[in-house]
């Protein structure tokens, strides 16, 4: 992931390269433009799916952990009754 968000940092720099034009925006620039756009919506869409997938492992993680903790509460709540 942040490999993910060093290289959108750097593809950042030949966007506003692209911006630059005189009177009218060149061929070049949209050529530019549009070689580089592609592979920042791939590595920001990976970086997503990624994020994603963390934040429901730590979703899991915090259930489990909660589940297991109760378990151990409700079963100790009973040997101090005996």
């Amino acid at each position: 992931m942040l490999f993910d968000a060093r290289f959108n940092a750097t593809q950042i720099s030949a966007i506003h390269q692209a911006l630059v034009h005189a009177q009218e925006r060149s061929g070049s620039a949209w050529t530019l433009e549009w070689l580089i756009l592609p592979q920042m919506v791939d590595a920001t869409a990976a970086a997503l799916r990624l994020a994603a997938e963390l934040a429901g492992n730590i979703r899991r993680w915090a259930l489990r952990k909660l589940s297991s903790t109760s378990w151990c509460l409700s079963r100790s709540d009973r040997s101090g009754a005996d």
